[in-house]
């Protein structure tokens, strides 16, 4: 962390100088809107005054074979409507570059990243790291946001924009990250009685602790030392691979949230990320900071893997801010994108018979995962609903800090075993009582406030990506940008302000 209490905001991306004959143009909005970073649970408690001075340099034109970059919201004398040229924002990013538009721009984590460099070894690789164990799930394996960490513009003639966000790149943990892990760990040890004893208690600290965790508002603070040896993972028990057996698991949560949970589930659960968006200095989505929390799991994925069960379920994990509110402002990059989750045929193939949606607080699918909810209910797939704020910390907990797995030379991936299904080590259980799917173990007490969860059945309703057959359908503004090349054949930009046409619609979230 910053010490200095401001965001690390990572190194400047090169500013470097206009080409020749390429005139230089300025920037003249402003990022202070509270979207910016994408989802209001990472903005609370992190909302502070920028220095909108130091944060709006003027962006210099690159050169790009007569299709360039320009601004968003300044005017370029030689651009007009008319030479736009309209594209899927993904598609404009792999042609020119991720940070397009923004090349003077620098990732913003709002306090979030570590301080640390990402090994660059791991980054150019991490797609291939983070893909699925399981043969049968790789068809439904979006790696795409890991993708961005190697690629190179296709246009010829560009800087190595993969390099430079690299280098920008920052493992993300912070409170909510590491309290999503805790509740994904709580989650998995519903299925396996054993899995918390698979731990080593952490060892004290000594000096400064390197890190502290307020596990929830109101509970004790817990020091994390680095811990010299980590427990080995063991792999799941025949009475958990039973219980997970023809169960998945849809986590749909903010990104870093979502890394982590699939984290803390990822012992008895096959992680099948579906981020399909590259990360962007201006984003509507703030998916850098998804980028940055898979980097921080990254070796506990990998851990984890080697352990898993080869036949694990799947636990698709996807990103709520995907849909992101988005106002049409001039100097945002709209690079939301649509959840694309396995049919209920296909999930019949893999096994499926039960579905776990979990979500934040209990709340309905997004608008683009309607169709595919009512699809599996017709099907006859059972689907329920877990709220992820139904697992709570204990206050009256007194079990010490675990170590769950090393993480790099001297560090460890720590974990609070004092959090539960209902907030009580007695009311844990309970959870099969509450969605009908197994008798509560001997011993489980009812919650003095039981979460109640009604039987979910979705409804199918029109949205802005209802089916037209087999073709989903979305707004002819949603996740694109406008290129421009303008007549002198000089650098040219791309636009997504509201005045070109664009419609707005409801998120659905």
């Amino acid at each position: 962390m910053n010490p200095a209490g401001g965001p690390p905001r990572g190194p400047a991306a090169p500013a470097g100088q206009a080409p020749a004959g390429k005139a230089p143009f300025a920037l003249v909005a402003r990022f202070d809107s509270a979207n910016y970073v994408g989802a209001r649970w990472w903005h609370e408690g992190l909302e502070r005054e920028l220095d909108g001075v130091a944060r709006r340099k003027a962006l210099l034109g690159i050169l790009a074979l007569g299709v360039g970059i320009a601004g968003v919201g300044a005017a370029v004398a030689s651009v007009s409507r008319s030479s736009g040229i309209d594209s899927d924002a993904l598609d404009a990013q792999k042609s020119f570059g991720w940070n397009l538009g923004a090349e003077s721009d620098p990732l913003d984590y709002q306090a979030a990243a570590l301080t640390e460099v990402c090994p660059d070894d791991v980054q150019r690789t991490l797609a291939t790291r983070l893909k699925p164990t399981v043969a049968a799930h790789l068809p439904h394996y979006r790696g795409t946001l890991f993708q961005a960490l190697a690629a190179t513009p296709t246009t010829n003639g560009l800087i190595d924009t993969g390099k430079v966000l690299r280098e920008q790149m920052r493992p993300v943990s912070n409170t909510e990250t590491r309290l999503a892990f805790d509740k994904g760990r709580a989650f998995a040890s519903l299925f396996d009685d054993g899995a918390a004893a698979a731990t080593t208690p952490a060892a004290p600290a000594s000096g400064t602790p390197r890190d502290a965790r307020r596990a929830d508002a109101g509970a004790a603070v817990l020091p994390l030392a680095p811990v010299p040896t980590a427990a080995p993972a063991s792999a799941p028990s025949a009475a958990a691979r039973a219980k997970v057996a023809h169960k998945v698991v849809v986590v749909d949560l903010p990104g870093p949230l979502a890394v982590a949970f699939a984290a803390g589930v990822a012992s008895l659960f096959d992680p099948v990320f579906a981020f399909d968006g590259w990360p962007h200095p201006r984003g509507v989505v703030p998916s850098h900071v998804t980028l940055g929390s898979a980097l921080y799991y990254a070796s506990l994925f990998e851990k984890l893997a080697d352990t898993r069960a080869p036949d694990a379920p799947p636990v698709f994990v996807l990103d709520r801010a995907r849909l992101a509110p988005y106002d049409d402002e001039s100097d945002r990059f709209d690079n939301r994108y649509l959840a694309v989750l396995p049919s209920a045929q296909a999930l019949r193939a893999l096994g499926a018979e039960q579905v776990l949606y979990v979500s934040a607080q209990g709340d309905a699918e997004p608008d683009d995962l309607n169709d595919d909810f009512v699809e599996y209910k017709k099907a006859g797939l059972e689907l329920r609903m877990v709220a992820m704020s139904d697992f709570t910390v204990d206050p009256a907990g007194t079990q010490p800090a675990v170590a769950v797995g090393p993480r790099g030379a001297s560090g460890s991936y720590e974990a609070n075993p004092n959090v539960y299904y209902g907030g009580s080590r007695g009311s844990h259980y309970w959870f099969w009582h509450t969605y009908g799917w197994g008798t509560p173990r001997v011993g489980a007490v009812r919650p003095m406030f039981p979460p109640a969860r009604p039987p979910y059945v979705p409804v199918s309703r029109s949205t802005p990506f209802s089916r037209l057959g087999s073709t989903r359908s979305r707004p002819t503004s949603f996740g694109r940008v406008t290129v421009f090349k303008p007549s002198s054949g000089r650098s040219g930009g791309y636009s997504s302000s509201g005045s070109w046409g664009r419609g707005g619609w409801g998120s659905g979230s």
